[in-house]
């Protein structure tokens, strides 16, 4: 029975640290039209353990504009942002500090790498 229970929560501790990997808040460049355009996308696990977020573009004086849906497959993220007709579908490397992946919106799509950004101590309290 504790053999039993030892592989359930080993199973268990995996999944999570697999799909904890994405709680981070990223950031990226998008270039459109021969600017650079940035966007960070704010990932975290709420009580029910389901992925929330939210987008900011602040070159474009924009904020907090929430996150859809996420999915989350192994080491592939994909968000949709409806309200501004948006989505990235992406793949972390294996090191866990980038994701890279592409941008949809408009009809275009704009390849983006996304870097974690390291956690602000107000983040930590």
């Amino acid at each position: 029975m504790r053999r039993i229970l030892g592989i359930l929560l080993l199973l268990i501790s995996g999944l999570y640290s697999q799909t904890s990997d994405f709680t981070a808040t990223w950031e990226g460049k998008l270039a459109v039209q021969g600017r650079q355009l940035r966007l960070l996308f704010h990932i975290q696990l709420n009580e029910e353990g389901n992925f929330t977020g939210s987008v900011d573009s602040p070159d474009q004086g924009a904020g907090g504009i929430p996150i859809s849906a996420i999915k989350v497959e192994g080491n592939r993220i994909n968000l949709s942002v409806r309200s501004i007709r948006g989505s990235f579908e992406g793949t972390m490397a294996s090191h866990g500090q980038t994701i890279e992946g592409i941008w949809r919106q408009g009809g275009m799509q704009i390849p983006i790498i996304l870097d974690r950004k390291p956690l602000q101590v107000e983040q930590l309290l």
